[in-house]
């Protein structure tokens, strides 16, 4: 219907549903998921196909290669599951996540924003490790 919803439930009550459900019925749509941790990433993406869909990690380890940036772009994916910092400036650059929302259609495609493990966003907006605090 449009609405913005929050979902505030412990592990294991069945959010991930909440992310599977929508996929899987607008499977034209992109679904962004931010999760902050990389093992997480990974077992989020083997639950999501695990449906039918088709999902990938974004963090660090992710392969540069052209082929799958532009699967990204085209909206190949159901589902994208993200780190923070691959949205935004992070360590001087701009990561391959971050310029493909300015300059290419994904944004356009991405229906849904889930924001997996939401208790570290705190986090996003302070210094830690002695890395420059996360800024969207």
């Amino acid at each position: 219907s449009g609405q913005d919803t929050l979902i505030d439930a412990g592990t294991g009550s069945g959010k991930t549903l909440c992310m599977i459900l929508p996929a899987l019925l607008d499977p034209t749509a992109v679904s962004l998921v931010i999760s902050p941790l990389k093992r997480l990433q990974v077992l989020q993406v083997a639950e999501f196909q695990s449906y039918g869909l088709t999902a990938a990690c974004v963090n660090e380890d992710t392969p540069n290669s052209s082929e799958f940036w532009k699967s990204v772009q085209a909206g190949d994916f159901n589902i994208l599951v993200v780190q923070p910092k691959q949205l935004q400036t992070y360590k001087g650059h701009l990561p391959r996540l971050a310029q493909a929302l300015r300059n290419s259609r994904l944004p356009k495609i991405i229906k849904r924003v889930h924001v997996d493990e939401a208790h570290s966003i705190h986090t996003a907006g302070i210094p830690l490790y002695g890395q420059p605090a996360f800024r969207p």
